[in-house]
């Protein structure tokens, strides 16, 4: 039996594949495995594959068999006491990588990891700041040792752990459903303050639409397939929600909070405006306003949650050194970005629930469970 066994599924061609391998085979010991499951892959993939068959164990499907299906059989052909599942599009710089994962799940039973992005492009930073609040949520969710979902791009699990809980189920958010059932069955779960990897994001906003497309799809039929339990954790997944979708925020606020108190802010905000700032700048924002105090209170509101949002997020980055953001980043986020994912969280949410209603199946052409 051997130490830790690495999976790594992969579809056609994934850029990074090569240099995960020779990363990863460079530090592990006989101790250690390395399994790559390929779905239709091309010339280039399979030239990478026959380089480092003297290091890797790999298994080929020339027709696509599926995400799920590559993680079980990979699981299946492993032989170690550890099961390390990752994505075949991240990059690891840490050269003991591997070692401190064997070193850090010794005291729980999954483990997972800081997961950032590659930013080398607007997109590619707002993605980021997606993964900086998931990775709160992980941290919030080892808390309570409750977990809505896994990252599947990179976690680990000891072997035992994941055939008790009979693998990966055929969904098409295979991961969130996983780390929810072992959150049913009461698996102790770490998530890990030394292990970071980096990921890449959609090149495009069609790429990007596809991926939240299938998310928000999956995502739903988890969350009515285990509703009752996520119900019950209302301190989970309340602060999850607004963390994923900061725009909620606003709507939070305006809802809790009472009109007076909201009023008496605005007037207390003016008043501090009058005297800081000059008659040219505090003009138009007075002119603005009084055009009535429904406007008043939207404009309040919304300049507030972002401002509040905003520092939460550059204090974050800094402290964690999340990486690189730009400060007209947060405004696009917030207002665009934000409220794009919400409104397609939600459709797709009611999509599901009429499917679910009518009894039929979603499925995706792009992919298979």
């Amino acid at each position: 039996m051997k130490d830790i066994s690495i999976i790594i599924p992969v579809y056609k061609n994934p850029h990074l594949l090569e240099q995960l391998i020779n990363k990863l085979a460079s530090r592990l010991s006989e101790k250690g495995e390395i399994i790559v499951i390929a779905d239709e892959p091309n010339q280039e993939t399979l030239e990478i594959l026959n380089r480092y068959a003297s290091v890797i164990k790999h298994f080929i499907n020339k027709k696509r068999k599926g995400k799920v299906h590559a993680l079980n059989f990979g699981a299946k052909k492993a032989e170690g006491n550890i099961l390390l599942f990752l994505d075949a599009d991240v990059k690891i710089e840490d050269d003991n990588f591997v070692e401190k994962i064997i070193e850090e799940i010794e005291d729980t039973s999954i483990l997972d990891v800081k997961i950032k992005v590659i930013t080398d492009s607007l997109l590619s930073r707002l993605v980021n700041i997606d993964y900086y609040n998931m990775n709160l949520s992980s941290k919030l969710s080892s808390r309570f040792n409750t977990r809505f979902g896994l990252n599947g791009i990179c976690f680990a699990i000891k072997r035992e752990v994941f055939f008790k809980l009979k693998g990966f189920r055929k969904t098409i958010t295979e991961d969130v459903d996983f780390g929810m059932r072992a959150s049913i069955a009461d698996i102790d779960m770490k998530h890990s303050n030394n292990l970071e990897l980096y990921t890449q994001s959609p090149n495009t906003w069609k790429e990007w639409y596809t991926q939240r497309k299938r998310w928000a799809i999956g995502g739903s039929i988890c969350i009515l397939d285990h509703l009752k339990y996520i119900l019950l954790k209302p301190k989970i997944w309340v602060p999850i929600l607004i963390m994923a979708y900061p725009s909620l925020i606003y709507i939070l606020i305006a809802t809790v909070l009472p009109d007076h108190i909201i009023y008496k802010l605005i007037s207390l905000f003016l008043s501090f405006l009058v005297f800081a700032l000059p008659v040219s700048i505090i003009s138009p924002i007075l002119f603005a306003f009084s055009f009535g105090i429904v406007m008043a209170k939207v404009a309040f509101l919304t300049f507030i949650t972002f401002v509040i949002w905003s520092a939460f997020i550059l204090f974050g980055y800094k402290k964690l050194r999340w990486g690189d953001i730009k400060f007209y980043d947060l405004p696009i986020y917030y207002f665009i970005y934000s409220m794009m994912w919400l409104l397609m969280s939600y459709l797709f949410f009611i999509k599901v629930c009429t499917a679910r209603i009518r009894k039929k199946e979603i499925e995706l052409e792009e992919w298979i469970t």
